[in-house]
């Protein structure tokens, strides 16, 4: 089994690699990823992998952290993974969603940091953006 990448209040290359191969088994899996990102809470003082899906509307949270864990354990050994207790599966109409969509928009995994900014009313303390479509 692939071991879980170490998530705490700074975001690591580590983080970042492991929430880039998730994002891209997704893809393969033809899952509809229309935001993905790192997203830090100062309140919490931790990060979380946000992945935004229609899966989400369509069959409930729940089946988006199945296909999760599921690609989780079919990675080699030697893969770090992001554990689902740190991702946050979202509809892509929730309101932090439709925020980034209407200030960012990437259709590729690109590898954006904004930090302290304000984004369509809502602050954001830190974030990686994958994508936002």
């Amino acid at each position: 089994m692939a071991n879980d990448v170490l998530v705490n209040n700074i975001l690591t290359q580590s983080m970042i690699d492991a929430g880039a191969t998730l994002l891209a088994k997704l893809d393969a899996c033809a899952v509809d990823v229309t935001a993905a990102f790192w997203l830090y809470s100062e309140d919490n003082q931790s990060w979380k992998l946000v992945i935004a899906s229609s899966m989400v509307d369509s069959q409930r949270p729940r089946s988006l952290y199945r296909r999760i864990i599921s690609i989780n354990d079919g990675l080699a050994d030697d893969v770090e993974i992001v554990s689902v207790n740190d991702i946050t599966a979202m509809s892509p109409g929730s309101s932090i969603i439709r925020s980034f969509r209407n200030a960012i928009r990437t259709s590729h995994v690109a590898g954006m940091r904004l930090s302290s900014s304000m984004i369509d009313g809502v602050f954001v303390d830190d974030s990686y953006i994958y994508r936002v479509a």
